[in-house]
């Protein structure tokens, strides 16, 4: 399994075998197959309502109930995460960003190309990380890449405590930003995760 995700008293998991798809569990323990039954998912996100799964190759699924997927209008392309927020639904993939209102119809962004593994809102503000960089965007919708650029393949991005930070392979290192649009390099460490609790990293 690539990707599980809990909301509305659901759990749903997306699977790494191509013939497994995605799976659902009101305990977490016992679990039902889907009726999409075949398809590796690598992301699951759940808000207002609505669940939304990116799959490895044949693009994004959606379901009000976290039980019965429908194919949305994008049935292409390997969808590495998904996130909600101000309104707006923000996928990444292997050919750059992707934007929904409803979760369902879905636009490409302003970025076309490149392949993005990692999106977070915070603070008014999107930012996204591919393996070209760090990208920022206020509306989500229209993207504008940072000053970090190259080979730089960002894996994670996380927010807290007025603290941007992304990082990635030990190539990439880690990066921090207050704003979410200009960043500082940190040290070329691999770091793929990030999290914040009680006033330490």
């Amino acid at each position: 399994f690539n990707s599980v995700y809990y909301g509305d008293g659901l759990w749903v998991a997306g699977c790494a075998n191509s013939d497994a798809g995605l799976w659902h569990s009101t305990d977490g323990k016992s679990w039902t197959q889907s009726n999409v039954t075949s398809g590796r998912f690598n992301s699951v996100y759940y808000s207002k309502g609505l669940w939304v799964a990116g799959s490895d190759n044949n693009g994004l699924y959606y379901s009000t109930d976290g039980e019965t997927w429908s194919r949305s209008n994008i049935t292409s392309g390997n969808f590495t995460s998904i996130y909600y927020a101000d309104g707006i639904w923000v996928t990444s993939c292997d050919n750059g960003l992707y934007y929904s209102v409803d979760g369902k119809t879905w636009t490409r962004s302003n970025i076309t190309s490149g392949y993005f593994t990692s999106i977070y809102y915070a603070n008014g503000i999107w930012v996204a990380g591919s393996e070209t960089g760090l990208y920022y965007s206020i509306d989500g919708k229209n993207w504008t890449k940072s000053n970090v650029g190259g080979y730089s393949y960002i894996k994670s991005i996380y927010y807290a405590n007025n603290l941007w930070v992304a990082g990635g392979s030990s190539e990439t290192g880690l990066y921090y930003s207050t704003d979410g649009k200009n960043w500082t390099y940190g040290n070329s460490c691999g770091i793929n995760s990030f999290y914040y609790a009680s006033d330490i990293w």
